[in-house]
């Protein structure tokens, strides 16, 4: 499904249903424990096919936005982190609650050309196989949806 994450919601999941029912409708004799000795009546039917909504659109939007270096068809390794502080553990990638904010973010590092966050590296790739953030890596950056609702994983290819 292609869609510009920022403006157009996607389309929401939807199936086509129909069935088939037999309903037994007890008519008298009903405290028996056998149901042998009830009196009965069935009605057979069937529902007509109808387009029903599973997921609505609204669900399936991004609530989750990454920068991103590179284009999203690489791997997840590309997403921008925060160092920990002293070089150590990654603080985590930088995630935002909506495409406004995420694009005001790279705004910002375009503007300034920084690669530090209040002093924090910022970097790409596998905490134990850092690659720093670079000035020359500033205009591959991108923003990108990494979550639907509250999963926060991208899709590894």
């Amino acid at each position: 499904m292609k869609r510009d994450s920022k403006t157009k919601e996607p389309p929401p999941v939807t199936c086509q249903i129909s069935y088939d029912y037999l309903l037994r409708h007890v008519v008298s004799k009903d405290r028996e424990r056998a149901e042998g000795l009830h009196d009965v009546h069935f009605w057979q039917g069937s529902a007509p096919a109808k387009k029903i909504t599973l997921v609505p659109s609204q669900e399936l939007r991004a609530t989750v936005f990454a920068i991103y270096k590179g284009s999203r068809s690489k791997n997840k390794a590309n997403v921008i982190n925060l160092e920990g502080p002293f070089g150590g553990e990654s603080a985590g990638s930088l995630q935002f609650g909506d495409y406004d904010s995420a694009r005001e973010f790279l705004r910002w590092i375009k503007e300034t050309q920084n690669t530090t966050v209040a002093n924090y590296k910022l970097y790409y790739g596998p905490s134990v196989d850092k690659t720093y953030l670079t000035k020359d890596d500033i205009p591959l950056l991108t923003t990108i949806p990494v979550g639907l609702n509250y999963d926060v994983s991208l899709p590894s290819k």
